[in-house]
């Protein structure tokens, strides 16, 4: 639990880690939660009112954060040019703080029946990286590294992840100077240069 101003919240770090583990990820499903919200999520079997002790009586009434934009995330969140992004299931998100409200950018299902009509994809992010080199920024699908552009409106594939043997659970990306990294589901490291994209 922890105190955020006067209210308190549940917020399960262990649930918030996939298993199995998957590097450089943590979920925000299980974060700043209300005790009506964590008891009702994933069908009311994830938590049991007395399975746990506090030193003082503590209750978690506060239903401010439970439903609020963070709980889809699957990525870091990032912060460029007076906008907040974050990778969901469905895509990248943009979002607005004083609107307070998340838009998709990139949708991931129009994404893949433009790109591959003729398929179907079931599982189209499971998590992902999330970064920002030279005002654009870089996320990944299950299938690519994908790079968008908040002045055009335009997302493009930098790394086709199929094309090498790859995906489904590669989610760990990062960039450095000269380029990004991602690691694969066999928890190997790649590197490609930024130049070659």
């Amino acid at each position: 639990m922890v105190q955020v101003g006067d209210s308190w919240y549940h917020f399960d770090v262990t649930y918030n880690d996939p298993s199995p583990d998957v590097a450089g990820t943590c979920l925000g499903e299980w974060a700043l939660l209300s005790t009506g919200a964590l008891c009702t999520r994933q069908g009311g079997t994830h938590y049991v009112l007395d399975d746990w002790e506090y030193e003082k009586p503590v209750s978690c009434t506060n239903t401010n954060y439970d439903n609020l934009f963070w709980h889809d995330a699957i990525s870091p969140f990032l912060y460029l040019d007076g906008a907040w992004y974050y990778v969901s299931p469905s895509g990248l998100m943009r979002w607005n703080g004083s609107s307070a409200a998340a838009s998709s950018v990139v949708s991931f299902p129009e994404l893949y029946r433009e790109w591959y009509p003729s398929r179907s994809f079931s599982l189209l992010c499971f998590s992902s990286g999330l970064f920002a080199h030279q005002g654009q920024v870089y996320f990944n699908s299950s299938f690519h590294v994908l790079r968008y552009d908040p002045s055009t409106g335009r997302a493009e594939r930098c790394v086709h992840l199929l094309e090498h043997g790859k995906g489904a659970r590669t989610c760990y990306l990062s960039g450095s100077g000269d380029g990004l990294m991602y690691l694969d589901n066999d928890d190997s490291y790649y590197f490609v240069p930024f130049a070659e994209m």
